[in-house]
Formats: C-alpha cells, sequence, structure tokens
C-alpha cells in the first residue's frame, strides 16, 4: 500500500514539476517579448531626445527654458528606461543561461 502512495506522489510531483517548468518558459518568453517593446520604445524616445536636442541648439531657440526643461525630462526618462532595458537583459540572460 506504502508503495503506491509513494508512486502516486512521485507522479504528483514530477506532473507539477513539468508544468511549473512549462509555465517559467512561457514567462520568460513574455518577458523578452515585453523587453523587445521596451527596446523599441527606449529608440524611439533617444531619437526624440537627439531630435529635441537638435531643436534646442538652433539659434532661434537657443536658451528657451521651457526646450530646455523637457530637454532634460527626456534625457531623464532616456536614461531610466535604458536602465530598465539593461536590468530586463540581465535577468532574461540569467534565465536563459540555467
Amino acid at each position: 500500500m506504502m508503495f503506491y502512495i509513494l508512486c502516486a506522489c512521485l507522479f504528483v510531483s514530477i506532473s507539477l514539476n513539468i508544468l511549473f517548468m512549462w509555465y517559467t518558459r512561457n514567462l520568460l518568453r513574455f518577458v523578452a517579448f515585453m523587453n523587445e517593446d521596451n527596446r523599441v520604445l527606449f529608440l524611439s524616445l533617444s531619437d526624440f531626445h537627439e531630435h529635441l536636442d537638435n531643436v534646442y541648439s538652433m539659434d532661434l531657440f537657443y536658451g528657451d527654458s521651457t526646450l530646455e526643461s523637457l530637454l532634460k525630462h527626456t534625457k531623464k526618462i532616456t536614461e531610466e528606461i535604458n536602465v530598465f532595458v539593461s536590468e530586463t537583459d540581465e535577468i532574461i540572460m540569467e534565465e536563459t543561461n540555467d
């Protein structure tokens, strides 16, 4: 009787482990997909920052406080997204190497 109980527990344990491995793999795929979207967003924001920087450096707009604060804000957001993308890349790389 004890043998059958142990076999049933082993079967349940193996089934749950397979289920959790499948779930983790799908979750990592989702994170990788979201990270790629974030990377596209970062590139778009970086292009916007560059464009705004070019407009700010024009003689007509140089020194405008509104554009200067907008430029600083854009730079701060770009840096935050870059940190987020880098950290997410590190997490994905660690998980795929395991």
